[in-house]
């Protein structure tokens, strides 16, 4: 009886969480809408090219509650390696927990 309580719970904590992409130009921002958290995977940077660059999370807040700003950065030592600069966005892979 006790592996399907867990199970159960287990079962929905798993289903209460979403991942989703944002994409945000440098210097731009989110706010995190009410009743929501999100959780930081992965950030990249990208140029607009065919290629992303993997940004280190240590840059950002684990997570984000609801009214929280997500601003992203005007530079990053990352980004000398676009092609175009001017035109950076960064993609932030999240978790959302409900």
């Amino acid at each position: 009886m006790r592996l399907l309580g867990f199970l159960l719970f287990f079962n929905s904590k798993v289903a209460a969480q979403e991942t989703f992409s944002k994409t945000i130009f440098q210097g731009g921002y989110v706010v995190v809408p009410n009743n929501e958290l999100w959780e930081i995977n992965e950030v990249y940077v990208s140029g607009g090219g065919a290629y992303n660059f993997k940004v280190s999370n240590s840059n950002f807040k684990p997570h984000y509650k609801s009214g929280d700003t997500l601003r992203a950065p005007f530079y990053l030592p990352e980004m000398n390696f676009l092609d175009n600069q001017s035109s950076s966005q960064f993609i932030f892979k999240f978790t959302k927990i409900k």
